[in-house]
């Protein structure tokens, strides 16, 4: 975990563009909501920019020969605390985060006691690294009833595109030594264990918010063929309402993203747990 200033003006505060949301799997409301433009470009080219700054932990070997249950993942990872940048990304955040239950939403999950670890991680995907399918496991909070309920991902370069901020060059000597666009790296839902639920490919400041824990959805992370996939990631704390506040939730728009099928088709032992790696 880093503790490093690079991260505090990253995010422009006060920034006060609120997108629609949009619920990709409408039968299973608010388990895969994306945001469009939760950070800007410029802000994702400063991000993957602190990101190269601070320096990448790569995979461990252990993360790349799975256990039985345990879930493939190859990649480069940090962790970081700024206080500044996780105030701003809970303001931009909170509209958009529904009450579970009776539990609301009550601020961002630490690796230690809140407030004493790096809320927020950043991931970098080159070619041929992946995160096999698994579910992402809930955690505690400093408080015996917080518990995450929400894993945040947010997409910090594109598509078919190279990473915001770079350049043949410049990519080059950053993205693991590959120059060309981004291709592969969707993050994928599954209904079944052969049946696909819903899909998001990598597009530079949009977010994804999916239930986590009991609530989860089998998913993984593509592989990429080629140029770099870099992500943003945090955890959603919640808390009983009578302790907490809850969010006015944004509207959802309902979109069209494949037949469902019950989540109970696909057996625990199909996949891996993914935890915070």
């Amino acid at each position: 975990m880093v503790a490093a200033d690079v991260f505090d003006n990253v995010l422009r505060s006060g920034a006060s563009s609120t997108p629609e949301a949009l619920d990709l799997a409408p039968s299973q409301p608010g388990f895969v909501v994306v945001i469009p433009d939760l950070l800007d470009h410029a802000e994702c080219a400063a991000l993957i920019s602190a990101g190269d700054a601070v320096g990448w932990e790569p995979a461990t070997a252990a993360d790349r020969t799975p256990r039985k249950n345990e879930a493939y993942l190859d990649r480069d990872a940090l962790h970081f605390k700024s206080p500044r940048f996780e105030t701003e990304l809970w303001r931009r955040l909170l509209p958009y985060l529904p009450p579970v239950g009776d539990r609301a939403p009550v601020g961002l999950h630490a690796d230690g006691p809140r407030g004493e670890a790096g809320q927020c991680r950043l991931y970098r995907y080159t070619a041929s690294q992946r995160f096999g399918k698994h579910v992402d496991v809930s955690r505690r909070g400093a408080r015996t009833d917080e518990e995450t309920e929400y894993t945040l991902l947010v997409y910090l370069s594109s598509e078919g595109e190279l990473p915001p901020g770079r350049t043949g060059k410049s990519a080059s000597r950053a993205d693991g030594g590959d120059s060309r666009p981004l291709a592969g790296g969707d993050t994928i839902f599954w209904a079944s264990a052969r049946k696909e639920l819903c899909r998001v490919s990598p597009r530079a400041g949009l977010a994804l918010l999916h239930a986590h824990g009991r609530r989860c959805l089998v998913h993984e992370g593509e592989e990429v063929q080629k140029g770099a996939k870099y992500v943003l990631r945090a955890d959603v704390l919640y808390a009983p309402s009578s302790t907490s506040r809850p969010a006015a939730p944004a509207a959802l728009t309902g979109a069209g993203a494949g037949a469902t099928t019950p989540r109970a088709a696909v057996r625990q032992q199909d996949v891996g747990k993914g935890a915070s790696r």
